[in-house]
């Protein structure tokens, strides 16, 4: 059986084509059967190639017995194929064929329709024409046609006959109709296909021979002697008479029609008629054809009359001469002397050749004859046949313009063929002289070369490649040495001029190529040798290698359509070749070699598609066509900006602006911050200048109003990252550090400025102003999320002075004014008494301060609220506020338990009061304990997922999400009539059931958007518990994966993925989709139920429109 080859010799690989090798194997003994094998080889016809319409050319190389045979096909025309041969013969072929509805019975394994085809051969030589077997694709065996039938035949498993069944038998029928058409329509042209008429056919195909020759019967076939084509039956073979009879005669008398005189040679024999009566001498019996048909006169007859005629010879004393005396003494003596016609001396050497034939010719009497006889030049010279150069032409040379530069005789018989190299006269260019060397070949190269003869040197090189051999190789060194070293083979460039034209030139054979593509040829001279064996001996370059087109790709007449080819055959050669493919990579990446756009780049500068992201970079397309995306992927030509083209360009420092890289690098998904773009200052501070990440900037949303006065150093630099300059760059802030960071990550250093310019000392010797060192304050407090990470040291008081943590007092009103009392916002008050423990300002109020809450709280509102507070100022000589009671008004006021509100109402100062007073840890727990349910109230129950109600504006109010207020029992002495609390959650069933109902819904949806059998419901019997639901698989071949997410609500946006879902979204790709079904029931969808896909959710999370949200279970926390 036979098996792809793992590791081929190196002649074998980067070949077009299909290579099979036939191994020699056993013992020497076996020998005889290797050589059967390699005959068996050698006997494949070119029209093997006839019905393959893949194989375009086949060659056998036989290393046994070093012979090569290379066939190769050319299509002329629809019907028409000319069969090519490496020895330089054509054979034209009329090929045609029919396509036939196959019976029903047949159908199911045959297929609807089946082909049937006929080839006649339309080259004739006058010679009877072979047999050609029946094809089934290939060749089987002859059955009796001349022609070649072709057909998907039932065989056998031997191959070597057709079966007669009733398959073949419905074929057979379908060939006389087409026989006779194409037979009829190409006798006019091709006379000698009368005699494709099938005579004597085998079986089983004797009974469509017969139909033919009955549809033929009266239809025009034969040609008269007006020319004319007429049935058969109005025909007649010409006759001899006294008085000929002319065809109009005939034709009157008998209605019958005389055959052409050339016309009925070409007739089989058995339509032929000889006259009875006509006895023949026998001259030539057996150059006579049929001559056993004939009445000739026996040999023996003959015979018995010649001792009588010698004996009366004798009686009349006439001496007997023998052939060699007449020729030596009287023949050859006259012609040397007194004849100088050309017919005398061809009377002359046919007698002599006679003569020979009769009687070999001794040495002496040969060598008389070349010196006597002259014989007639392929030039038309009348020359001595001992002239030197003078060699013999061989019998049917077909290489007349080799014959006219050199001194060749041409002979008219393969008999006289042998007596001229019998008398010594040389073949003209034998390749199997004794002694080694080639018969005018040293005087054609010379006047081929000379004379820049392009006819005679295509005649020689289709001379030499139809007749060398491998044994011609190693047995013939001089010869190759002179064709090596002289200019003499004709090459074929094809110019650029429009229509293209070949231009044909001369030059040394190590300066040609073979297989070059048609769109290269203007770069390469090609040779038309077809001989391997012939064009490696003369170390002809066979085929284009990388080099080859490198240096195409470099010259500047190069057009857009050669670039394009050239790059094609690049591609071919590295096809399976990594270390090619590597090398070409490296040529185009070490200088600029490929054109694009009238400019030569380099293969790293290039894009496949134009982006502008990286603007720098060379788009290939639309400059190369889509064939060609594939090889430059392979080396290395991105399709889209990745993040390594965008940084790889960056550092090669050929980019005019930057800045499209780093955005199209910082809109990518990062682990971490690139390395090579450290150095590159890109960040815009707030002076203006340009940093790096190198440099550690701090970044901020917006500049601080402190940050020009109280920044701790000079070289921090400070990035405001809303910037117009920055803001593109957004991606990068994850991997800086922020001065928010900053200042949580090194408490002391802010600490340490705090104290330095409250005491009226900045880091640069300056005095800093009083609002910007609150402002640095208030920022820290915002900013210190820790309680006493480090220790103030000082505060501003209303004094105008910074006092000591400890001397400085908040205050629970902004009206209240203390020398020693803080001067910052009123938030900051609560901040650092309730987070930092400093101290409160000692007032008294109306109403002893609240401890804790009640289970309710009771709302009032009124006009002009007013809150009276008494203050107890502690002694001190620069007191500002003696003692006494301070009335201020206030829009909301907790007392009592009770809430009093100021009308109009002010709801955000009423929400920052009871917020206030919520935060205070001793509140906030009782707070917490009265806003549960009494059958909740020492429980833990787990955390509820935040979520934000969205809905459409034009929502209907029934539709709209319900909203979460916790319910309160209403007032009542009773506990057991209090109202129980029962949250609004689905138990697992109904989950379960409201899964199931919306992939059916989408099951559903999807089949009458798609054909329904390319809709598959994984889960349709039972959950799988694979990542996706329900499958498309598309005609295209792709397939969909789609995994549907279903809720009970109209606007629910979020819903749960499993590790194993985002994994396959992302393995998946574009292929992965999710359904979002709304207002789906256990019962069913609603009416008004709607579906959203969300075609590949990884891309949608990188592009934002999307977002992951992720919850801590108990065990992580």
């Amino acid at each position: 059986m036979p098996y792809w080859i793992p590791s081929p010799d190196p002649e074998f690989t980067n070949q077009l084509g299909t290579w099979f090798h036939l191994p020699k194997r056993g013992s020497p003994s076996s020998s005889s059967s290797v050589i059967a094998a390699g005959a068996m080889l050698d006997s494949l016809e070119p029209s093997t190639l006839l019905f393959l319409n893949q194989l375009m050319s086949l060659t056998i190389t036989n290393r046994v017995l070093h012979t090569q045979v290379v066939y190769r096909k050319t299509w002329t025309s629809s019907d028409r194929v000319d069969l090519h041969t490496n020895m330089g013969d054509v054979q034209p072929w009329h090929v045609h064929g029919v396509s036939v509805d196959v019976p029903a019975p047949f159908a199911s394994v045959k297929g609807a329709s089946t082909r049937v085809q006929i080839a006649f051969p339309l080259s004739f030589d006058g010679s009877s024409l072979p047999n050609q077997p029946v094809f089934a694709y290939l060749p089987v065996q002859s059955y009796g046609f001349k022609c070649i039938l072709q057909a998907n035949f039932d065989l056998p498993s031997s191959r070597e006959a057709i079966l007669d069944n009733e398959w073949n038998q419905f074929l057979l029928r379908q060939f006389p109709r087409l026989f006779v058409d194409q037979l009829v329509q190409l006798l006019p042209e091709f006379p000698h296909l009368i005699r494709m008429i099938p005579v004597d056919i085998a079986p089983p195909f004797h009974l469509m021979g017969h139909a033919v020759v009955r549809l033929l019967q009266d239809l025009p076939l034969i040609q008269a002697a007006s020319g004319a084509y007429v049935a058969p039956r109005h025909v007649l073979d010409q006759i001899e008479a006294d008085h000929p009879i002319s065809d109009a005669l005939l034709w009157q008398s008998c209605q019958k029609h005389f055959i052409h005189p050339d016309f009925a040679p070409l007739l089989s024999p058995q339509s032929l008629k000889s006259v009875e009566d006509s006895l023949f001498y026998p001259l030539d019996v057996v150059d006579v054809p049929f001559a056993d048909e004939l009445n000739i006169l026996h040999p023996e007859y003959i015979h018995a009359l010649a001792p009588k005629t010698t004996r009366f010879l004798h009686v009349l004393g006439i001496k007997q001469l023998t052939t060699h005396d007449m020729l030596q003494f009287h023949l050859l003596p006259l012609v040397a002397t007194s004849k100088t016609t050309e017919h005398d001396h061809a009377k002359a050497l046919a007698f002599c050749m006679h003569v020979h034939i009769e009687r070999p010719l001794p040495t002496p009497l040969l060598h008389l004859v070349r010196q006597s006889v002259r014989v007639v030049t392929a030039s038309g010279d009348l020359t001595p046949l001992s002239t030197p150069h003078l060699s013999l032409e061989p019998p049917e040379f077909a290489f007349s313009a080799l014959t006219v530069v050199a001194a060749t005789s041409v002979v008219s018989s393969s008999s006289a063929f042998s007596f001229l190299q019998a008398v010594g006269l040389p073949v003209f260019m034998s390749l199997h002289s004794p002694d080694g060397v080639v018969p005018g070949l040293p005087l054609l190269l010379t006047s081929i070369v000379t004379n820049q003869n392009i006819t005679g040197a295509t005649a020689l090189m289709q001379y030499l490649d139809r007749n060398w051999t491998a044994q011609h190789s190693a047995t013939r060194g001089s010869v190759v040495t002179t064709l090596q070293t002289s200019p003499w083979l004709p090459t074929t460039t094809t110019t650029l001029l429009n229509p293209p034209t070949p231009a044909i030139a001369l030059k040394y054979p190590n300066e040609s190529y073979l297989d070059v593509p048609a769109g290269l040829k203007p770069y390469f001279p090609s040779s038309a040798v077809l001989n391997r064996e012939f064009a490696s001996v003369l170390q002809i370059h066979i085929g284009l290698g990388v080099p080859e087109y490198l240096h195409l790709l470099q010259l500047d007449a190069v057009s857009a359509d050669t670039v394009v080819a050239c790059l094609l055959e690049l591609e071919a050669h590295a096809t399976g070749q990594p270390d090619v493919l590597q090398s070409i990579q490296a040529a185009l990446s070490a200088a600029p070699i490929l054109p694009v756009n009238n400019q030569r780049v380099r293969l790293h500068h290039t894009i496949w598609k134009p982006s502008t992201s990286c603007p720098d970079l060379v788009a290939l397309r639309p400059a190369f066509p889509k064939t060609l995306k594939s090889f430059f992927v392979q080396l290395g030509v991105p399709v889209k900006p990745t993040v390594a083209v965008a940084l790889a360009a960056l550092e090669s420092s050929n980019v005019a602006d930057p800045r499209p890289y780093l955005q199209f690098v910082a809109e990518q998904p990062l682990d971490r911050f690139p390395a090579q773009l450290e150095p590159i200052a890109f960040l815009t501070t707030t002076n203006g200048a340009k940093v790096s990440f190198e440099s550690q900037p701090l970044l901020a949303e917006e500049e601080p109003s402190w940050w020009s006065h109280m920044s701790p150093n000079p070289s921090d630099k400070l990035v405001v990252i809303s910037h117009p300059e920055n803001a593109p760059f957004a991606g990068f802030w994850q991997f800086g550090t922020s001065l928010v960071q900053d200042v949580q990550g090194n408490p002391d250093k802010w600490n340490d400025l705090l104290h330095e310019a409250m005491m009226e000392e900045s880091p640069h010797g300056s005095l800093v102003s009083g609002p910007n060192i609150q402002a640095f304050l208030c920022f820290l407090l915002d900013t210190w999320t820790t309680p006493n990470v480090v220790r103030i040291s000082h505060l501003p008081t209303q004094g105008g002075v910074f006092e000591p943590f400890e001397s400085v007092y908040a205050t629970t009103s902004s009206q209240l004014r203390h020398p020693r009392a803080l001067e910052l916002p009123r938030r900051y008050h609560d901040i650092l008494a309730k987070l930092w423990g400093l101290a409160m300002l000692p007032v008294t109020t109306s109403q002893p301060p609240i401890e804790a809450f009640l289970d309710s709280v009771q709302c009032w509102s009124a006009e002009n609220l007013r809150v009276s507070f008494t203050v107890q100022s502690p002694p001190s000589s620069d007191d500002w506020t003696t003692s006494g009671v301070i009335i201020e008004a206030k829009p909301a006021v907790l007392d009592a338990f009770k809430l009093y509100i100021n009308t109009p109402v002010e709801f955000p100062d009423v929400l920052s009061t009871v917020v206030s007073l919520l935060w205070s840890p001793l509140v906030a727990p009782h707070v917490a304990r009265s806003l549960q349910p009494p059958p909740h109230r020492h429980q833990n129950p787990d955390p509820i997922p935040l979520k934000r109600q969205l809905f459409p504006l034009d929502l209907p109010p029934a539709k709209r999400p319900r909203q979460d207020f916790a319910l309160r029992p209403p007032p009542s002495d009773s506990g057991d009539r209090m109202f129980q609390f029962r949250p609004n959650l689905l138990t697992d069933e109904a989950k379960f059931a409201i899964g199931r109902v919306g992939e059916a819904h989408v099951y559903d949806l999807l089949r009458t958007e798609y054909p329904p059998e390319s809709v598959e419901w994984i889960n349709e019997v039972e959950e799988t518990g694979r990542p996706y639901d329900i499958c498309i698989h598309h005609q295209s071949g792709g397939t969909e994966f789609i995994e549907v997410k279903s809720t009970s609500t109209y606007d629910k946006r979020v819903f749960e993925m499993s590790v194993q879902e985002l994994e396959c979204a992302t393995q998946k790709g574009s292929q992965y989709s999710i359904y979002r079904a709304f207002a789906i029931r256990p019962q069913g969808a609603l009416p008004d139920s709607r579906v959203i896909r969300l075609r590949n959710p990884i891309t949608l999370l990188r592009h934002k429109k999307l977002a992951l949200s992720v919850l801590m279970t108990d065990e992580v926390m």
